[in-house]
């Protein structure tokens, strides 16, 4: 084996019996490893890629990044791999948007369905460097503009916009 040989997640090298039980020394030749998700590991000692490869230690976290819908302001962003079954998972309003636009209802962020980890929860807040508008809960043609880093802390803080300032005509 060399730098260039691939070990991939799932696929048994030899049989069982063999591999398990044998007294071969370790190898520690690198490798690349494919795991789970289909990212490629680089530089793994060969010893542990087969490990991985028959689940015999847990497979590395993968830090590829990938692009996936924020589910908090529906604007496209990238996260790590380990991230993303959750991050698509979430469903703070109860439901998925179908919208590709970010507009959300203000009585959706004072009482979300679900929260995610503060981890995931921090990650997704420094994801997204864009606006969303919000519909006003005082009238379905009130919107408000804000950065999409004030929609996690009124998620997370389940906090209140500022008044609505918009002028009626009576």
């Amino acid at each position: 084996l060399d730098g260039t040989t691939l070990v991939k997640y799932g696929l048994m090298y030899g049989s069982p019996e063999s591999y398990f039980h044998s007294k071969i020394p370790l190898c520690n030749v690198l490798v690349n490893y494919e795991n789970k998700c289909r990212h490629i590991v680089n530089g793994i000692p060969c010893y542990l890629a087969f490990d991985y490869a028959v689940n015999k230690l847990p497979t590395p976290i993968c830090h590829e990044l990938v692009k996936t819908v924020n589910p908090i302001c529906y604007h496209e962003i990238s996260v790590p791999c380990w991230a993303l079954h959750e991050i698509n998972n979430y469903e703070p309003y109860g439901y998925k948007s179908q919208s590709k636009e970010s507009i959300i209802y203000e009585s959706l962020l004072t009482n979300p369905k679900s929260m995610l980890s503060s981890k995931l929860m921090l990650l997704l807040e420094n994801s997204c460097m864009k606006s969303c508008t919000i519909i006003r809960s005082c009238d379905s043609n009130h919107q408000t503009n804000i950065p999409c880093k004030l929609v996690y802390s009124l998620l997370v803080n389940r906090g209140n916009l500022k008044q609505c300032d918009s002028l009626v005509s009576k």
